[in-house]
């Protein structure tokens, strides 16, 4: 069970009340200001002096009660403190009688001057959200008492007591390791010959302030335990040895291949028109003078026809080709013997491969080329996807959508119609309600009872207000959910989505039918099909499980679907409906809050995401949720914040790999690039992605960590080969460590990729690569030095102009010390933790 407990601190600044003194629970220098909360934050004159030598009240730990909470009231404690973080501490304090006189009575007390009553009350306002915080356990903080409505901060106290008596418990056996709740705030203190107005020294200039410290035994929330964090080799999964790609150098060999081909079956066409009478005759002279003699003629016709030139000229483009990319020859020669002994070699090397070519043309020595196993599955391109679209490359995401479909049609897989209703959410994502319309009509065509693929169809012709076309795949859906076994569509959502259709048509006693229908199937115990109703009791199961979960009506179910299919029209008049039936539930704002969310109306996204946060304070869905409004807003501080809560919850969100990559870029902004790494190795760990992977690259490679950048890079590469940024700065740290072909290999790759494309890759790396090289000598001056005039013309963009000074940069210390690894930005002074919260990122 976790306790609860206080210990409190009175203390006046210059001019305040005297207290007991005695120094019990007074803060000395050891006390850690740094990690404290309320009105004072840091060691400030006035609190120095005040703890050092001003008078003070001081409670001793052994005055305090002890109390326990049982854990069926944590929630309850939490969604007080949710509702209410304010929660109000009054003190109050009255003189005691005066010394005994002779015969030994007591003089009365004497009422402090000008005022008519003889207690002191002061009031403090402590904030108790920190204690909510995933692991978090002890808070401290001072705070300023304030002597202002104290009728109402009484009863505000009483309140707050209720509550916590309703939470705690009283434990008449107390246990040394239990925690303690303050008992009354009346103390008494010493007479006084000439008492002072303190409640008035209290609002004026002496400033007193109640030092409080709330610490539980076990956190209220608890934190998900951390990994240990490992180099990024521990990160890499094993998969088997890839055969070596030569890439553009293999390219261009093929590619001379294919010439000498086409080559070769024009000299054979020629040879059979020249000599074809012979060869049918067998007329056809074996010996070597017969040989030479047709060899002579068929030059001599080729000399005279001009086909002789043309196949020179045909084949002078490969074998430029060639040059360029097999032996990386781009620069004029520097004598005769250079050219010569280059052009031996380049002889040797082009008749070896012409011989490769013929004999594959004709049949010699062939061989089936095998491909590489593959180890990216289509949940891996379904996560890949998902990742390019969050980061705004759409065209990517749809070229992984689209080589799903490839590939399932290839292995003649049944989930190809799944694919398919997956491509179109996708476009019902980005708005292109033709493509959607396309995707789904191809996944009716494979499967013509996929659920989805009609109710997706269904809305967007009810959308174009084809209303005779959207009634029939309505239909058709009620009737496919009947023998549906996948059990990823609710059997009440068919009947829900057709009696809403039903309303806009203006058919009310059709679409009660139909809600009724989807009503009786909504229950545990519906006729449903086998695997559904299976998959409706473990819901079923699952809700009744989890305390204070309520359940949910056919409209909410509904438009939770339609919300995860992007069909944003639909859902929010499910929404409306459920608002009307079950009223404005936790999970109906956590639902509304990722529609705005999802239609960009952020303010009304996170007043629904604070509403639902009231009800279920460790709900990590929303808060995932509220930490992308304030990222898309700009408030990276409240985003940081919500992210880094998220990762500390125990039950993860569904999109916890976005969390992580937004959190690491965040950090990465502020240039904690350790803490970044962190992050994005955890994204590694769980839901390894070419995003993830660039961005542990990129953070070691600004710590000066060439060795783990670039396998980080190489994983990153595996995952995607087409990432512009990933080949540029694998062409810096290949200059950084003196490999200047390769440097000069992956810039290739990245101006291939599409570098210079501001839609594929932000004009910075661009900028960092063109200037390294040239201070390297590897490509001319003038093409660096056009692009920095491109960024400080401000065509590049405020990322491109910001990146000038880090390409200045770059390329200074590639052209001094090409093999000596940059200084780490990050070694100067470690990021402070939270100490309210104790967060770790």
């Amino acid at each position: 069970a976790a306790a609860a407990a206080a210990a409190t601190d009175v203390a006046a600044g210059e001019g305040g009340a005297d207290g007991d003194g005695g120094g019990e629970g007074a803060a000395g220098d050891s006390t850690n200001y740094s990690s404290e909360l309320g009105d004072f934050v840091g060691r400030d004159d006035l609190r120095a002096a005040a703890e050092g030598k001003g008078a003070r009240v001081a409670w001793p730990g052994t005055a305090f009660g002890r109390s326990i909470v049982h854990p069926e009231n944590t929630l309850q404690l939490q969604s007080s403190i949710a509702r209410s973080p304010k929660w109000v501490l009054e003190v109050i304090g009255a003189p005691t009688a005066a010394p005994a006189g002779p015969g030994g009575a007591r003089a009365p007390a004497k009422p402090a001057a000008g005022s008519t009553d003889s207690e002191f009350r002061g009031t403090a306002h402590i904030d108790l959200a920190p204690i909510l915080y995933p692991g978090c356990s002890v808070i401290r903080g001072a705070y300023l008492l304030d002597t202002a409505d104290t009728a109402d901060a009484t009863a505000t106290t009483a309140a707050a007591a209720a509550t916590a008596a309703a939470a705690a418990t009283p434990n008449p056996n107390p246990n040394p390791g239990g925690l303690a709740r303050a008992p009354s705030a009346r103390k008494s203190g010493p007479a006084h010959d000439a008492p002072r107005d303190v409640v008035n020294e209290t609002t004026g200039g002496a400033r007193t302030y109640v030092v409080v410290e709330i610490s539980v035994k076990q956190p209220l929330v608890p934190r998900r335990p951390e990994s240990a964090m490992g180099r990024v080799a521990a990160y890499i999964k094993p998969r088997a040895s890839l055969p070596h790609i030569r890439g553009g150098a293999r390219e261009a060999t093929e590619e001379f291949h294919a010439e000498i081909g086409a080559i070769a079956e024009s000299l054979a066409l020629e040879f059979v028109d020249s000599f074809g009478n012979d060869i049918e005759h067998g007329d056809l002279v074996a010996s070597a003078e017969g040989q030479l003699e047709r060899k002579r003629t068929i030059l001599w016709k080729l000399n005279t026809s001009g086909k002789y030139f043309a196949f020179k000229e045909r084949l002078k483009r490969s074998i430029v080709h060639v040059v360029r990319e097999k032996y990386l020859k781009t620069t004029q020669f520097a004598s005769k013997q250079e050219l010569q002994s280059f052009l031996s070699q380049l002889y040797v090397s082009l008749v070896d491969e012409m011989h490769v070519s013929i004999n594959k043309l004709f049949g010699v020595g062939e061989t089936t080329a095998v491909s590489p196993p593959t180890t990216i599955t289509s949940d891996d391109l379904r996560l890949y996807a998902a990742d390019a679209a969050a980061n705004g490359r759409l065209e990517r995401a749809s070229e992984y959508y689209r080589e799903r479909i490839v590939r399932a049609r290839a292995a003649g897989d049944a989930a190809e119609a799944d694919f398919w209703a997956d491509y179109g959410a996708f476009f019902m994502r980005t708005g292109e309600l033709t493509k959607a319309h396309e995707a789904f009509k191809e996944a009716i065509s494979i499967n013509r009872r996929h659920v989805r693929a009609l109710l997706l169809f269904g809305v967007i012709k009810t959308m174009q207000e084809s209303y005779a076309a959207a009634e029939t795949f309505f239909n058709a859906a009620t009737a496919a959910i009947e023998h549906d076994t996948s059990g990823v569509v609710d059997p009440s959502v068919p009947w829900t989505l057709l009696g809403m259709f039903r309303e806009v048509v203006d058919e009310l006693p059709d679409a009660e039918r139909a809600f009724a229908e989807a009503r009786r199937l909504s229950e545990p115990d519906a006729p449903a099909s086998a695997t559904a109703a299976a998959a409706t009791a473990t819901a079923a199961t699952a809700a009744a499980a989890t305390a204070g979960e309520q359940q949910r009506s056919i409209f909410l179910r509904a438009a939770q679907f339609l919300l995860s299919m992007n069909a944003a029209w639909f859902c929010e008049r499910a929404l409306s409906r459920d608002l009307l039936v079950a009223g404005q539930t936790a999970e109906h704002c956590l639902t509304f809050g990722a529609l705005c969310l999802q239609k960009e109306q952020y303010d009304d996204a996170i007043a629904a995401l604070e509403n639902a946060l009231l009800a279920d304070y460790q709900n990590s869905d929303a808060w995932s949720a509220l930490g992308h409004c304030h990222y898309f807003l700009g408030n990276t501080a409240t985003a940081r914040e919500h992210y880094s809560r998220v990762i500390a919850l125990t039950r993860q969100p569904a999109d916890v790999h976005l969390v992580h990559l937004r959190l690491a870029t965040i950090l990465m902004e502020g240039q904690e690039y350790d803490l970044a790494k962190r992050v994005y190795l955890n994204a590694c760990r769980d839901t390894p992605t070419a995003t993830s992977w660039l961005g542990v690259g990129i953070a070691c490679y600004e710590m000066g960590n060439l060795s783990e950048a670039e396998q980080a890079l190489c994983e990153a590469n595996v995952l995607n080969n087409t990432d512009p940024t990933v080949w540029a700065y694998l062409c810096l740290i290949c200059l950084r460590t003196g490999r200047a072909v390769e440097a000069q290999q992956s810039y290739r790759q990245a101006k291939k990729a599409g570098i210079d494309d501001p839609s594929k890759s932000s004009t910075g790396p661009q900028l960092v690569v063109d200037v390294a090289l040239a201070g390297h000598g590897i490509i001319e001056l003038d093409a660096a030095d056009e692009a920095l005039a491109r960024a400080a013309a401000g065509e590049a963009g405020a990322e491109g102009a910001t990146a000038a000074g880090a390409a200045a940069a770059a390329a200074a210390a590639a052209t001094a010390v090409p093999s000596a690894p940059p200084a780490s930005p990050a070694s100067s002074a470690p990021p402070a933790a939270s100490p309210s919260a104790g967060m770790v990122y």
